[in-house]
């Protein structure tokens, strides 16, 4: 539920500035992958997040926006970083953008 969460918060906050910025996009998903401490509390200890982007023609702002809302905007990213190391990757029309 809590990685669910994640992707809610993060998904949210990166469309919705999207939108705002008028950059369009014609496909987006998101996955995520979690690792979990051996023993109790079984916290997360590292989480991926690879967004995927298809059909963009700025993706310098899609970077941007990303990284805001990685950096600024998601409390619940913000709540995990305290026992979890997060990361994300950007890919965009199948290049991983660094």
């Amino acid at each position: 539920m809590v990685i669910a969460a994640l992707a809610s918060c993060t998904g949210m906050v990166v469309v919705s500035l999207l939108r705002r910025m008028e950059i369009d996009f014609e496909a987006s998903h998101l996955e995520i992958e979690a690792k979990r401490r051996e023993r109790h509390p079984k916290v997360f200890n590292e989480i991926k997040l690879y967004f995927y982007f298809e059909c963009v023609d700025e993706p310098e702002k899609v970077a941007k926006v990303v990284s805001m809302s990685q950096e600024k905007y998601c409390s619940v990213g913000a709540l995990l970083r305290k026992t979890a190391a997060l990361s994300y990757t950007l890919i965009i029309n199948s290049k991983i953008i660094e």
